[in-house]
């Protein structure tokens, strides 16, 4: 039985790409296009983080361990085909796309549209700690002083409109373009994201992709009830972490006065 997706790609997909394996085939050379850019924007990524890191700790006090890269490595900093495929559709839906449209150069430009063909993590300490690599990272206006990001931030920690209800975690996110060659970027998301929620994310992920796949889990009591006690998670634990940011203040003001 069809789902809702496969539908669409039956509808809206090129005949020669409705078939999964010859869409992965077809796929596979974007996905190689993209992945030198991807490769270097995140070697730049980690080489920053570790001199953001190396600059706190000339500061002197208690260490810790800050913040670190999650993803972006090898080809898996690439969305994979499966998945790729899957946004696909699920962007298309609804959509009234003419038969003439239907062509695998329409689906390129569409797959490079997507703000975050490439994907990588920061996860910190604090929330604090993304305050502070927000202003690192992003000084002069781009960021890491080469890459445009013409969609701004997203913000799913305090911003009502991205609290999207019972699903998705509390980070902070944006695009950036990266280039293929001279005339053609892509988009990769970096996402910021505390330990806790990103410990959650993980756990949690499975349900989340559910969720997309099967947009009709609304309509299933229990299916509601998991939904909302899972999300609750994620809502305390971002409590813990603005108290533990909190507390790890006051710690080093202690130490401040001891001195």
């Amino acid at each position: 039985m069809e789902t809702g997706i496969e539908n669409v790609i039956q509808r809206l997909f090129p005949d020669s790409l409705a078939d999964t394996s010859d869409f992965e085939d077809w796929c596979s050379t974007i996905r190689q296009d993209a992945q030198p850019g991807a490769a270097d924007f995140v070697a730049l990524l980690k080489d920053r983080l570790d001199h953001e890191i190396a600059e706190c700790r000339k500061l002197g006090g208690l260490g810790r361990d800050y913040w670190e890269l999650f993803g972006g490595e090898g080809d898996k900093a690439i969305k994979s085909a499966s998945s790729i495929r899957s946004k696909l559709a699920r962007d298309l839906m609804g959509e009234n796309i003419s038969a003439h449209s239907k062509t695998e150069d329409f689906l390129r430009r569409k797959i490079l549209a997507f703000s975050d063909l490439g994907r990588a993590r920061i996860i910190t300490d604090f929330p604090s700690d993304i305050t502070h690599l927000r202003e690192k990272l992003f000084a002069g206006g781009k960021f890491l002083g080469e890459f445009n990001c013409p969609k701004g931030f997203k913000d799913f920690v305090f911003d009502p409109s991205k609290r999207d209800g019972l699903k998705g975690h509390r980070a902070i996110q944006f695009s950036a373009q990266v280039p293929i060659d001279d005339t053609t970027c892509f988009g990769f998301e970096v996402q910021f994201m505390t330990r806790l929620q990103h410990a959650w994310d993980r756990r949690n992920h499975p349900l989340y992709e559910w969720q997309r796949e099967k947009p009709d889990w609304i309509s299933d009591q229990k299916a509601v009830e998991l939904a909302v006690d899972d999300f609750a998670c994620a809502e305390a634990l971002h409590l813990v972490d603005r108290q533990a940011d909190h507390n790890w203040q006051r710690l080093q003001n202690l130490i401040g006065k001891k001195q």
